[in-house]
């Protein structure tokens, strides 16, 4: 893991052709959160992935240290990314793996993360698929969250 020293590559994933990219941002406060989220315009849909810490493990999800999913849900790509869940389809279960790709320099936050994991939901919730698969490296999470 990179100290902040050079810096990682562009962010892979996604396909900006299609309007789907990935974006990321930073919570601090009494329970800090870090977002990463697959943000597709032309399904006008937000999947964001919240991880808190200090946080629980969760069966089938991988994630940095002393991170947990705090939850993943849906919203409007306008609000992308977001750890606020203003009209939340929230999903049954996240697994796969999170990690950091690089800390801030002199910090222990991420930078950058990969993601890949898929986000299950029941099948009616509204209209989306039964899963959604997210899958990119070297997210910016330096953002702060809103």
């Amino acid at each position: 893991m990179d100290q902040g020293g050079d810096a990682p590559p562009e962010c892979v994933g996604g396909d900006p052709g299609t309007g789907v990219s990935y974006v990321g941002c930073t919570f601090v406060g009494g329970y800090d959160r870090v977002v990463i989220a697959k943000k597709d315009v032309a399904r006008d849909m937000c999947f964001n992935v919240v991880l808190k810490n200090p946080g629980t493990a969760t069966t089938g999800l991988t994630v940095p240290g002393t991170f947990g999913l705090e939850y993943s849900h849906i919203t409007g790509a306008a609000a992308c990314p977001t750890r606020q869940a203003t009209l939340p389809l929230t999903t049954s279960k996240t697994v796969g793996t999170i990690s950091w790709v690089d800390l801030r320099a002199s910090s222990t936050y991420p930078a950058h993360a990969s993601i890949d994991a898929a986000m299950v939901y029941a099948p009616t919730s509204g209209g989306v698929s039964a899963s959604e698969k997210l899958t990119a490296s070297n997210v910016d999470v330096t953002a702060s969250c809103p």
